[in-house]
């Protein structure tokens, strides 16, 4: 079951990035990854589902947690920004995709404005721990809060 749930989010994601959300239909979703439509809509809820998994994939990406974990061990703030821009570019040329649907659709999606808002929300929340640990280092300006 694993297996078709992977084949359905892959299938998903690559017609969401080609097609866009609103031409992309559960039935192409299903045909692509050799599931009947019944399966896409039991194992992700539709097309809703499928962009809310996508978009908690790409925002819970192991690399962040990894990311933070390494710079709290650092003490040049250098290589802390080094590494954060490179952590940057990786989750963006492995979750672009993702965001421009999200970034595309949510104008005229309720449900899918409120996937990117959380995304956003979370993606800001992961610098919190970065520029703690710059300001604990020294190396950001005094009347700067982290709020």
């Amino acid at each position: 079951m694993e297996a078709t749930r992977q084949a359905i989010v892959k299938a998903a994601r690559q017609l969401f990035s080609e097609r866009g959300y609103f031409a992309t239909k559960v039935d192409d979703v299903a045909a692509l990854a050799r599931a009947g439509p019944a399966t896409v809509y039991a194992v992700s809820g539709g097309k809703q589902g499928l962009l809310r998994t996508l978009t908690e994939t790409s925002t819970t990406d192991p690399t962040i947690e990894a990311t933070i974990g390494s710079i709290e061990k650092l003490d040049d703030p250098s290589a802390i920004l080094r590494l954060v821009a490179a952590t940057v570019r990786s989750m963006r040329e492995q979750f672009g995709d993702i965001m421009r649907v999200l970034l595309n659709t949510a104008p005229h999606d309720k449900a899918v404005r409120e996937s990117l808002a959380i995304a956003t929300t979370r993606y800001r929340n992961a610098f919190v721990p970065i520029a703690q640990r710059l300001m604990d280092l020294g190396v950001l300006h005094e009347e700067l809060d982290l709020n």
